[in-house]
């Protein structure tokens, strides 16, 4: 049982760290619009690869700066009007660009572009050809698009963890070695996890694009790290190669043995790192470790503590103790869909080109 519960509270922290990566990353995601950049980046090549073409061979003359303007109506922000300096500055604070754009979106927006007008001048059946096809092509480059930037966000966030394992001082090793010797510890991460008292453990929001989820995930991550730091594990300066004060564990005792003065500066500290090869060479090892634990994420550390909590549930019961009681599931009638605009029509309506066209309906923005 003090194996379990050491792996439960093992994983808890996994999830802490892994949440504080996640914001770090979401952040670097943010500062640098890597979401409007790679938006853009796919309806260029949509506009290289299947709308110039198409223009040319309709005959219809393709403009210098066609491919700008078409990428720039597609991707305006309308709630945004940034000039000037300031609204240079607003741009890195409020992005006056959108980060996706869904099919019906896509096909509203080509209709307000000097390519949507031309396709709508051509008229009859052609148009809803055109329109469909580019729509296909869209959706085709958008898949892709969205599978080359999850992968990589995955190899961002797993850069960033390993960053975190090495500025918090992360041994995966110390870290379960205290866990199992220290029960107190245990139980003490345990119950700051509130998914824990109440036995039905869930995720923190992550980020995908707007405010409120950024907001609720740094929420989070500041929650998470607050956490950290106030439940006694053992990361830090304390530890080796830093040994902060007297300095904690066999490491900083061995450190302290080659730099016997208790005021040894960091540089004479550093001056030993040729002396202590084997030392460095283990921290190094277990802070990459670490690293690559927290990179696996958040999904697959809860998954990891829903197994564990049910293997403490089965010990527990199997020791006369009393199970967490279960989260009643919710009876609620889901709302019913509503059926969307096809993009054909979502076209048509933006361009007059359908008198039977609802122009009220609107489309919830979605974030990749």
């Amino acid at each position: 049982m003090t194996w379990l519960t050491a792996a439960l509270a093992f994983v808890l922290a996994m999830i802490l760290f892994s949440t504080i990566a996640s914001a770090v990353t979401e952040s670097v995601h943010r500062l640098f619009h890597l979401r409007e950049r790679g938006l853009q980046l796919m309806l260029t090549q949509l506009f290289n690869e299947r709308i110039a073409p198409l223009l040319a061979a309709a005959g219809q003359k393709v403009a210098a700066d066609a491919q700008e303007r078409f990428v720039a109506t597609l991707t305006r922000n309308r709630a945004v009007r940034s000039t000037g300096f300031f609204g240079w500055l607003g741009y890195w604070l409020a992005p006056n660009r959108v980060t996706s754009l869904s099919s019906l979106q896509f096909a509203e927006r080509l209709a307000q572009t000097d390519v949507g007008k031309q396709i709508a001048n051509v008229g009859g059946p052609r148009v809803d050809a055109i329109v469909g096809e580019l729509t296909h092509h869209f959706e085709q480059m958008g898949d892709e698009a969205s599978a080359f930037f999850a992968q990589r966000a995955q190899t961002l966030s797993l850069l960033v963890a390993v960053a975190i394992a090495f500025v918090l001082n992360v041994d995966p090793i110390r870290l379960f070695i205290r866990l199992a010797a220290n029960p107190v510890v245990a139980q003490q991460i345990i119950a700051m996890h509130p998914g824990q008292r109440s036995g039905n453990p869930t995720a923190p929001p992550a980020a995908r694009g707007d405010d409120a989820e950024f907001d609720a995930a740094m929420q989070a991550a500041r929650t998470a790290s607050a956490e950290a730091l106030a439940s006694g594990l053992p990361i830090g300066g304390k530890y080796f190669p830093w040994c902060e004060g007297e300095g904690l564990g066999e490491a900083c005792a061995e450190l302290r043995k080659q730099v016997p003065s208790k005021d040894a500066t960091s540089l004479a500290t550093f001056a030993t790192v040729t002396t202590l090869p084997e030392l460095w060479l283990e921290w190094l090892t277990f802070s990459l470790l670490a690293g690559l634990l927290i990179g696996l994420g958040g999904p697959f550390w809860f998954d990891a503590f829903g197994k564990l909590s049910a293997l403490v549930d089965v010990a527990n019961a199997l020791n006369g103790a009393t199970k967490r009681t279960e989260a009643t599931p919710s009876t609620a009638t889901p709302p019913e869909p509503v059926a969307p605009r096809t993009p054909i029509e979502a076209f048509r309506a933006a361009s007059g080109a359908s008198d039977g066209a609802d122009r009220s309906s609107t489309v919830s923005p979605t974030n990749s």
